[in-house]
């Protein structure tokens, strides 16, 4: 009977201890100081820049992950948004984009963790483009999650970040186009509002889940979810790259130079030739 007891017993701390590890893997960590970081942040008319998600996180431990990110995004004046890229250094994570209104209300419908989300925020007045940018670990609710204070630091060198970014990760890339007929010093600005995403089945309901666990329908949040920039865009200006001007030899003259040059050589030449005929006419007189 002991025995069987101490089996028990042991099954039961054994039970605890899983549980306990289950509980520390669910702990989740913040995107301090969220910013964008562009580059080149200078660029020609109709040419493209790349904008890193960035931030510091609040914990760097294995144990402390995120399931990603939903990042509202909008641009203004001469920029278009032409997609997402996931932080390759980060094993198995992914990036989908979506326009705003897109033609389909749920656009991720053959990707589970996605298949009811909806892209709706509002955005600012002057917003030319908008959509949502989600960086996500895995497309099944079983995935793992992928994003830590860790793995967001991961080779972040290869980034080539400015040195006063050196602490920061790397979620993943926005990218925008610069329209071929921008004028101006600047094109506009990219701007986002990113929620961190702790459980891999609250990406629909992002908003809903950062205040209560749960919500209509019967539903229940996985985790709690967050806003990373304090409830508000965080915008970057992309300037526009002035157009060189041609420039010219000094040993060369220009096109009018040489419209004046030939304009005097014409005219020494008549009055050379009109002095050379009036001493022939003044030799023939003597004669």
């Amino acid at each position: 009977m002991k025995k069987i007891k101490n089996i028990l017993l042991m099954s039961i701390l054994s039970i605890c201890s899983f549980a306990f590890v289950s509980v520390a893997n669910a702990e989740t960590f913040d995107l301090q100081e969220t910013n964008l970081y562009c580059t080149p942040e200078s660029i020609s008319a109709g040419s493209t820049a790349r904008c890193y998600l960035i931030g510091k996180p609040s914990i760097a431990e294995a144990t402390h992950t995120l399931s990603g990110f939903v990042v509202e995004t909008y641009a203004t004046k001469d920029l278009t948004i032409t997609g997402v890229e996931r932080n390759n250094q980060i094993n198995n994570s992914k990036a989908v984009y979506t326009k705003f209104g897109s033609s389909t209300s749920k656009p991720f419908s053959n990707i589970e963790v996605l298949k009811d989300f909806t892209c709706s925020f509002n955005a600012v007045a002057d917003a030319t483009d908008s959509g949502c940018s989600i960086f996500y670990s895995g497309d099944k609710l079983s995935d793992p999650n992928v994003y830590s204070g860790i793995t967001i630091k991961n080779n972040v060198a290869s980034f080539n970040l400015p040195t006063s970014y050196a602490t920061y990760g790397v979620v993943g890339a926005i990218t925008v186009e610069v329209s071929d007929t921008a004028t101006g010093e600047k094109c506009g600005e990219l701007c986002v509002s990113v929620w961190k995403i702790s459980n891999s089945k609250d990406y629909a309901s992002y908003k809903d889940c950062a205040t209560g666990t749960s919500i209509k329908d019967g539903y229940t949040c996985g985790g709690t979810t967050t806003n990373q920039t304090n409830g508000k865009f965080k915008c970057k200006e992309i300037h526009l790259k002035a157009k060189g001007t041609p420039t010219v030899d000094p040993d060369s003259p220009e096109t009018g130079a040489f419209a004046s040059y030939a304009i005097l050589a014409a005219g020494a030449l008549i009055a050379i030739s009109a002095v050379a005929m009036a001493k022939k006419n003044t030799k023939f007189n003597k004669i």
